[in-house]
């Protein structure tokens, strides 16, 4: 997820006042201001991986994406309320008029400066975030205004996920279900086939195959990280599983940590016999499992070398 304007888009959830209301805290750049708004204009999102491990024990971390497709300041209601018809033929519901509290959140908003830039007064004015406006011209589009996101696509919203920027070694995490945003720092992984479970996905890509296939074909940076981009993912030649087996990585998804040697054994013999097919006896898988184990460790750590003088 790119929002185009974190200091807008991204709030911290503080408290809830009601079944309905929630208090959120705005950036630094709108002055960590206190507003009350529904929570439905809400979605909850990993920012950063310091939050993967409230997320890991099951528990929703505190930012919250402002999510205001479905409602309208009340100046821009007349706009609505003349592109009714258009509305009607797309089978869009109508916009709601923002509460006070939320309005005067997105009004701060239209007429602050975004935090390090020096050429745009306005955070509606920048360049990502103007694109979310659309004029229509007939009953064929509605309308929308700068504080709204486009709809969110499966890539925003993942089974799983993995940090761009790996300071220690590779670790992919499961989302939750139903899944929430995860913030353009992750690489997300999502299946196009129902057989694929987040936990599946998250038992693969942890495998010792993957993790050493990561390591290998991520960009060492100067300061001993590890980046990794889609375009690395997308190169990790994968075994094809069977049914039965994607079932196995599912429950053994399901219970890893990064401390459950004997879950990762298993994981690791289910990938690493589709590896080796044929070959795949029990000193074959231990040798293959020993070698990719020492081959991912010693590219660690010559990337971290890279932080010795």
């Amino acid at each position: 997820l790119r929002t185009g304007c974190n200091q807008f888009f991204y709030v911290e959830a503080s408290s809830t006042v009601d079944d309905h209301l929630i208090r959120v805290t705005t950036s630094p750049a709108l002055g960590r201001n206190h507003f009350i708004v529904p929570e439905e204009a809400l979605r909850a999102v990993i920012r950063r991986q310091s939050e993967i491990p409230a997320l890991r024990a099951g528990n929703t971390p505190p930012g919250r994406v402002l999510n205001l497709r479905g409602w309208v300041l009340p100046e821009d209601a007349e706009i609505v309320s003349a592109h009714f018809e258009a509305y009607r033929a797309t089978g869009e519901d109508v916009p709601q008029i923002m509460p006070e509290e939320l309005a005067k959140l997105v009004r701060l908003a239209a007429v602050s400066p975004p935090s390090g830039t020096s050429n745009v007064n306005r955070m509606p004015d920048l360049s990502a975030v103007r694109t979310n406006v659309r004029n229509p011209r007939n009953n064929n589009s509605t309308p929308r205004f700068w504080y709204m996101l486009p709809i969110f696509a499966p890539r925003h919203l993942p089974a799983a996920f993995v940090p761009r920027v790996n300071h220690n070694r590779p670790w992919a995490e499961a989302n939750f279900d139903p899944p929430i945003l995860i913030d353009a720092n992750f690489c997300s992984i999502w299946p196009v086939a129902c057989t694929w479970t987040r936990f599946a996905l998250k038992a693969l890509f942890n495998s010792v195959w993957c993790r050493t296939l990561m390591e290998a074909l991520g960009t060492p940076l100067g300061g001993g990280a590890l980046k990794l981009e889609a375009s690395h993912l997308r190169r990790m030649p994968i075994p094809r599983l069977s049914d039965k087996e994607l079932v196995h990585l599912h429950r053994a998804g399901k219970e890893l940590t990064p401390e459950s040697h004997k879950i990762q054994e298993t994981i690791d013999a289910i990938v690493l016999h589709r590896v080796l097919g044929a070959q795949a006896g029990e000193r074959s898988l231990l040798e293959l499992s020993a070698g990719l184990e020492g081959r991912s460790r010693k590219l660690h750590l010559e990337r971290k070398r890279r932080l010795l003088p």
